[in-house]
C-alpha cells in the first residue's frame, strides 16, 4: 500500500549491495502521465534526464533518489525493453514497485512490506488493487 515505506526499503537494499561492489540497477513501476509511446523505456542517471523525460513532481519524488545514490533507475511501459536494457548494467536488478502493484519481471527474492499502522488491511487488500 503507498505510504508503508517499500522505496525508502528499495533504496536501503541498493545502498547495501552497492557497499559489497555490486552495480544494482532499479525499475520502478511505471506512472501513467503523459505520451505512454513515449515513454516505452526510460533511463534515468542524471538529474538532467527528469528534464528530458519531462517527469511530473511525483515521478521526480521517485526517481531523484536513486539518481543522487548515483543508481540507474528504468521505467516505461514497455516491459520486456526495460530489462533487458537493465539486464546490460546490473549485476542485481532491484524493483521497486509503487502501491499494490507486482513485479512485472520473475525474481529470485521477494521482499513483502507491510504497515502495522493499517490493521487488518493484510488481508483485505492483495497485489494489484
Amino acid at each position: 500500500r503507498t505510504g508503508c515505506g517499500k522505496s525508502q526499503t528499495s533504496r536501503y537494499i541498493v545502498d547495501y549491495f552497492k557497499q559489497k561492489g555490486l552495480k544494482v540497477v532499479a525499475i520502478r513501476h511505471p506512472m501513467p502521465y503523459g505520451n505512454l509511446v513515449k515513454q516505452k523505456v526510460q533511463r534515468y542517471s542524471k538529474i538532467e534526464d527528469l528534464d528530458f523525460h519531462k517527469c511530473t513532481i511525483e515521478e521526480r519524488e521517485e526517481y531523484e533518489p536513486y539518481i543522487v545514490r548515483d543508481t540507474i533507475i528504468y521505467s516505461g511501459v514497455d516491459y520486456e525493453s526495460i530489462l533487458r536494457s537493465a539486464e546490460k548494467e546490473a549485476d542485481i536488478i532491484l524493483w521497486d514497485g509503487g502501491n499494490n502493484d507486482m513485479s512485472f519481471i520473475k525474481s529470485d527474492c521477494e521482499i513483502t512490506i507491510v504497515d502495522p499502522h493499517r490493521v487488518g488491511h493484510e488481508s483485505e487488500y492483495y497485489p494489484g488493487q
